[in-house]
């Protein structure tokens, strides 16, 4: 393809992205893109030690029902993936649109999450002190 028929290609955005509105300004995209990077961060980083949890019976003989408390973290893990992947698109749509952004959802569920980690930590903390050598 020569320079001069690639110029005449349209680049069409996938059929996913926002496409009403007006382009908004590139350093506020970049911006929420970085967030969107900064929710995957964590989301991996919840399924990665829910994993190490739940895979530590296999591999140090641990009793089934501290394995379970790796799943509370992986669900946690995936609710992040799948609430900054919505959040980037919404707040994407607002900024073409110039509508108010609303508030994020895992705003509310703040409490809960904090409750539910620092409830898997005071158990596996427990544990790992007073375990028989």
């Amino acid at each position: 393809m020569s320079v001069g028929q690639y110029d005449q290609v349209v680049k069409r955005p996938p059929e996913w992205w926002p496409a009403e509105g007006q382009e908004p300004d590139p350093r506020w995209s970049l911006a929420n893109e970085r967030t969107v990077l900064a929710y995957s961060r964590t989301a991996l980083a919840f399924v990665v030690a829910g994993l190490a949890v739940a895979g530590s019976r296999r591999i140090a003989h641990t009793p089934w029902w501290l394995a379970i408390l790796g799943i509370p973290l992986l669900l946690i893990g995936v609710g992040i993936g799948f609430a900054g992947s919505r959040r980037f698109l919404s707040v994407q749509r607002a900024m073409r649109t110039g509508e108010p952004l609303g508030p994020p959802v895992l705003a509310a569920l703040l409490p809960v999450l904090i409750a539910v980690i620092a409830a898997v930590g005071c158990v596996l903390a427990t544990v790992v002190v007073f375990a028989p050598a």
